[in-house]
């Protein structure tokens, strides 16, 4: 696979966090370029696998666990292209011993790429929860954790944080312990759809040629992508 430029502006910026990571997205929603900071990022949620490599020249649609949460990322991308406007949103990335309290920006470049950058707000020491450890033996039994915010769904439309969903669905002493799946929940629904409608309204009167972003990568092919396939 032939190197991937780096944006060296953006890097500057992240680098002041290794917790910082940024990817960029062509008109295929293909991942074309991602920040030195990713192979750190994707260890520390039990993703090691997910090297730069495994996931460039690949749609991001790919990495999302749920159809919901695809399918408000298709739309999210298809609105910041049209308005040229940016939009962040809170979400989490919990390991079993953290909770991560991420935000995500969407905003479009001047060779109109779709950048993602997430960075963490907060980060919280807790016992561990055995749930989320991907290493754990499981069971054919299902429970359901909301993509963005990781509440459990503990009856049809009932969403709980993972340790009131543990005691109410009686999972603590249970092995194996069930597979999970995921969702979008109530609430992170509605946040959505408000920055979906949000988008929408700003939309009108904007000016759909974006001003140029100071962290935009240089020199990548534009909106073309044949040029990023692999030589």
């Amino acid at each position: 696979m032939a190197p991937q430029p780096r944006p060296e502006r953006s890097m500057t910026a992240l680098k002041s966090d290794p917790r910082a990571l940024a990817y960029w997205l062509d008109d295929y929603d293909q991942v074309v370029c991602v920040s030195d900071s990713w192979p750190n990022f994707a260890c520390a949620n039990a993703a090691p696998s997910l090297t730069p490599d495994a996931v460039l020249h690949h749609p991001i649609g790919e990495f999302l666990a749920d159809a919901e949460t695809r399918q408000f990322y298709q739309i999210l991308l298809e609105r910041v292209r049209a308005c040229g406007l940016a939009v962040q949103l809170p979400f989490r990335c919990d390991s079993p011993a953290v909770v991560c309290f991420m935000e995500i920006c969407l905003s479009l470049t001047s060779d109109g790429l779709i950048q993602l950058d997430t960075r963490l707000l907060e980060e919280l020491l807790r016992e561990p929860v055995m749930l989320l450890d991907v290493a754990i033996a499981r069971s054919d039994k299902r429970v359901t954790l909301c993509s963005w915010c990781k509440k459990v769904e503990v009856a049809p439309g009932r969403w709980q944080e993972i340790e009131d969903a543990i005691m109410t669905l009686e999972l603590f002493d249970v092995l194996p312990l069930p597979s999970l799946t995921y969702g979008v929940c109530a609430d992170c629904r509605q946040m959505l759809e408000r920055e979906l409608a949000d988008l929408s309204r700003r939309r009108t009167g904007a000016h759909f040629s974006s001003p140029p972003n100071p962290h935009d990568p240089p020199a990548l092919a534009k909106r073309s992508h044949l040029r990023y396939h692999s030589e």
